[in-house]
Order: structure tokens, then sequence, then C-alpha cells
């Protein structure tokens, strides 16, 4: 009985575990909600990396040196710096109408959605007229975005 029991939390610890690293690749590794993988990989884990430990111990040192209120005016005047930075970045194509640019401390993703072929379907949701865009390479049919919505 206390084998199937270390047994269980053994399978539960796993199944938790490949969870986490879901999430953590799936935030980390790939670019915004698509399957792209980051061009910059390397460069961008190893920022990460410096930037998760330089922050870490600037937290460490505002919980030991200074009020919550100043804590916050510096994160701001960091965040307002690293956009600034960006200012002069270029941005780059990822896909058709999907635009970035990042530098070591910040990322901006701006969508055109002129540029990406799209098909428009109208449906019937809870008595309101509802339009959606789906593109093109989204491979879905009408069908099932009425089974998906629940839709007339």
């Amino acid at each position: 009985m206390i084998q199937k029991i270390k047994d269980y939390g053994k399978i539960i610890t796993i199944l938790l575990l490949s969870l986490f690293l879901a999430q953590l690749f799936n935030t980390e590794f790939f670019i915004g909600n698509s399957p792209l993988i980051r061009p910059n990989l390397d460069q961008y884990i190893a920022t990460r990396i410096t930037n998760t430990k330089n922050s870490v111990s600037k937290s460490i040192a505002l919980l030991i040196n200074s009020k919550v209120g100043e804590a916050q005016q510096i994160a701001n005047a960091g965040a307002d710096k690293a956009f600034k930075e960006l200012e002069s970045v270029p941005f780059s194509e990822v896909a058709k109408g999907t635009y970035a640019k990042s530098n070591a401390t910040a990322t901006i993703t701006e969508v055109t959605l002129g540029e990406i072929e799209a098909d428009e379907y109208t449906f019937e949701l809870k008595g309101q007229t509802v339009k959606i865009r789906v593109p093109k390479s989204a491979n879905i049919s009408e069908e099932q975005l009425k089974k998906e919505l629940g839709a007339n």
C-alpha cells in the first residue's frame, strides 16, 4: 500500500514537472503564441538569466534598504529607459503582418491586421452578430469555428 502511494506521488510529481517545463518552453523558447522558435535563442536565454540574477539581487537590496514606493519608482524608471532605448531599434518582420524588436531588457511586438491575409466569418452569438477574422494560414473551417464558439 505504501509503495502504491509512493508510485502515485512520483507520477503526480512528473506530471507537474512536465506541465511546468511545457509552460516555460512556450513562453521562453517560442515567439509570442506561434510555433516559431526565437532566432536569437542563445542570446535571449543568456540575457534572461543575467536579468533574473540582477533583478533578484536588486529586489533583495530594495527590500532591505528602501520603501515599497521608492522601489516602484525605480522599476518604472527602468522600464521607461528600456522602451526609450528600443525607439532607435528597427522592427524586423517575424511573419507577414507581424513585426518585433527587442534588446536585452525589453521586447515590442506589433501586429498589422491589414497585412495579414484572413477570412472573415459572421456568426450569431447570444443574440448578437459577431465578425471574426481568421488568418488563412490557420486552416480552420467555418464549421470548426461554429463548433468552437457554439454559434448558430
